[in-house]
């Protein structure tokens, strides 16, 4: 085990050894240099590098000798001039330099384009650094890449040296290289945003155990890799739920310590800052990735195009920004999608289609938390989509195929035509005229406003032709409306029910979801399951016989009454039914709660109150005294309600005769007159 040991750490030496040696290369003896002195000054003065505070060092023409800076604390700005050579030497050699600044400079022709030996804090921008053996080699900490194009290098893009940490490297372009990053013992390294494209390895590990961190978690994401096999199918965290959001779904693996967890689908694109606008007749097409921090607004008669793209706002909070489509000038703005996603960093969202605007999309994702309203005289068609929250107001018009929904709500005289489509919660406001066929609803509600109807037999399951009008028996006031809503082969897996202003209506037998009552509205159940939720606010009141929810939401000065069904079963002394008998529930207070009359078998039902529920809480009615009469006969006894029960009571001393008297007393004038008529002809025989 000891050989083996010092074997593997010989090996480890001298490749660390081979490292330095590499480093030191022969071209050190090249002259001449450029120098940025320790004191500020530029040597040879000549130079095409000009400074007026010894803070700022500005290219003022190409240049083809390599820079040497030994002054901390400067900006080395290139004004986009090209510094180049013959393939040897450092283009700008860092070694042990502290918070430099080297931006917009073309940087080619080097064995290696930047040199941060030692160096800290040192900020590379907005460079192009090409055509060397490599293009960055990073031999220190604390130091930031961002915004540079790293390619076509001979040998490695980036190198991360021995040591190298806590280096962040983000929206970079790495590309056209044998390697895009080669890592030599280096962890604790940031790579996010950046574009690998086309290098024959995007990342080489020369050794294993040493992790970094490849992406900005989630919804920011990682970096984007050609080649990469993965698919967009999902979003999310774990990437589990339902929509796409310009994130693969499977992570890309580096090797065991370094793993890309949110690969980019698309080409990183810097952030847009601002609200992005456009207006008149602006025609403006995003394709690939698109990030912007501000709101969207498309106005007049411009026209914003999705085609193969992500269009990602950066929000840090919900509602900081919106996406706005409107006309201030009798315009017609408009979103066309051919394969798009809109996110909003998993926050929410409003995206607003206001009046004779218009959306036409196949293959549209709205993200999680990025909710679309379309307003008064708006119009939407889309497809092969998939949206979170849907809203239609006064008058839009809404025709969707093979698409989902998280949630569906119109009001207000809409018009929605949905094929082949799934939601998980439609709610049809008053007004509204909405057709669903060949469609699977997990959670309907109907809200009408003002009117009258009764809601028998409705379970989940498959609905074959159901329309809300005729099924329900809607009765409306000449102030109420209902929403007029037809499904077809379509599946309710969970129905619900809400009424507003006054309405009044019924519910037999029936297993709901939910159930809701608002405005003063007043709702009877009878026999019937609520599985979710029972709400009940201003001023409402429901009352539930024989019939339970799972829980309640009681609001303002609301009121729901539990009430059971009590069968009195009245006997007489042998246990002969009595009919014709009273039967009356009576309250503590001595009112009468409820009176029925047995039938023929002896029964009468009563509907009692078990509680009465509100908003601060529940209030049993105790004990009901249950009284019995019939002619001079009466029996009472005491019952508790707390669900359906059944008593019998028994009336002492009295025993029904098989005949009524009624009856007895015909058959024996009828027997008498027979016997009277006998006796005559026998005494005229």
């Amino acid at each position: 085990m000891r050989r083996k040991f010092v074997s593997m750490t010989t090996i480890s030496l001298v490749l660390v050894l081979l490292s330095v040696l590499l480093r030191i290369q022969v071209v050190e003896a090249v002259i001449p240099y450029v120098y940025i002195r320790a004191d500020g000054s530029v040597d040879p003065s000549f130079a095409p590098i000009s400074s007026v505070d010894n803070i700022t060092y500005t290219f003022t023409n190409d240049l083809y000798i390599p820079v040497i800076v030994e002054r901390d604390n400067i900006i080395i700005d290139g004004a986009d001039y090209t510094l180049s050579r013959d393939g040897t030497g450092r283009g700008i050699d860092l070694t042990s330099r502290h918070n430099i600044t080297i931006k917009s400079l073309q940087i080619r022709s080097f064995q290696s384009g930047i040199w941060l030996a030692q160096a800290s804090d040192c900020k590379i921008i907005e460079n192009k650094i090409s055509n060397s053996t490599f293009g960055v080699w990073v031999f220190g900490s604390n130091n930031t890449l961002y915004g540079n194009t790293v390619g076509n290098n001979s040998d490695s893009s980036i190198v991360m040296d021995f040591g190298s940490f806590n280096n962040t490297f983000y929206g970079n372009n790495i590309m056209n290289s044998s390697r895009g990053i080669w890592l030599i013992m280096a962890s604790g390294n940031k790579f996010f945003h950046n574009n690998f494209v086309d290098n024959t390895q995007h990342v080489y590990v020369a050794f294993s155990g040493y992790a970094n961190h490849w992406d900005d978690g989630y919804p920011s994401g990682g970096n984007y890799w050609s080649g990469y096999a993965g698919t967009d199918q999902h979003s999310g965290l774990s990437q589990n739920q339902t929509g796409r959001d310009g994130i693969g779904d499977i992570a890309y693996a580096i090797d065991a310590n370094n793993t890309d967890h949110y690969p980019l689908m698309t080409v990183y694109s810097p952030i847009y800052e601002g609200n992005f606008i456009l207006t008149d007749n602006d025609v403006y097409v995003i394709a690939g990735r698109f990030d912007v921090n501000g709101s969207i607004i498309v106005e007049k008669n411009a026209t914003l195009i999705l085609r193969n793209a992500i269009l990602n706002v950066t929000q840090t909070s919900h509602w900081q920004f919106e996406m706005i489509f409107q006309h201030p000038a009798h315009g017609n703005p408009r979103l066309i999608v051919e394969n798009g996603t809109v996110t909003a960093n998993n926050l929410y969202m409003y995206v607003d289609f206001y009046g004779n605007t218009s959306v036409e999309a196949n293959g549209l994702t709205l993200a999680y938390g990025v909710f679309a309203y379309l307003h008064a005289d708006s119009a939407m068609s889309v497809m092969n989509s998939n949206i979170d929250r849907l809203n239609t107001l006064g008058s839009s018009t809404v025709e969707s195929l093979n698409s989902t929904y998280s949630w569906i709500n119109t009001h207000d005289n809409t018009s929605g035509f949905f094929s082949n489509c799934t939601t998980d919660i439609l709610i049809a406001e008053e007004g509204t005229i909405l057709t669903m066929t060949d469609c699977t609803v997990n959670q309907a509600f109907f809200i009408p406003s003002s009117v009258n109807y009764s809601v028998i037999n409705h379970e989940p399951g498959f609905v074959d032709n159901w329309n809300f009008l005729q099924n329900c028996s809607v009765v409306a006031a000449s102030t109420g409306v209902a929403p007029n809503v037809t499904l077809t082969g379509t599946w309710i897996y969970g129905w619900g029910f809400s009424s507003r202003e006054n309405s009044n209506y019924t519910v037999f037998n029936s297993l709901l979801y939910a159930l809701d009552s608002h405005d003063s509205s007043t709702v009877h159940v009878y026999n019937s399951t609520i599985s979710w939720r029972l709400w009940s606010s201003d001023s409402s009141n429901v009352w539930l016989l024989n019939s339970t929810s799972s829980t309640f939401a009681i609001e303002e000065d609301s009121r729901i009454y539990v009430c059971w069904y009590l069968e009195v079963h009245v006997i007489d002394s042998i246990g002969q039914d009595v009919s014709s008998a009273s039967v009356a529930a009576i309250y503590a207070n001595s009112t009468t709660a409820d009176s029925e009359t047995t039938g023929e078998d002896g029964l009468a039902m009563l509907i009692l109150t078990e509680k009465i529920k509100n908003a601060t809480g529940d209030y049993p009615l105790g004990d009901y005294s249950v009284h019995v009469v019939y002619e001079t006969h009466s029996n009472s006894t005491a019952v508790a309600m707390t669900e359906n029960s059944q008593i019998t009571m028994v009336l002492k001393n009295l025993i029904v005769p098989e005949f009524p008297l009624l009856l007895i007393l015909p058959l024996f004038m009828m027997a008498t007159l027979l016997a009277v008529i006998v006796y005559r002809r026998k005494r005229l025989v």
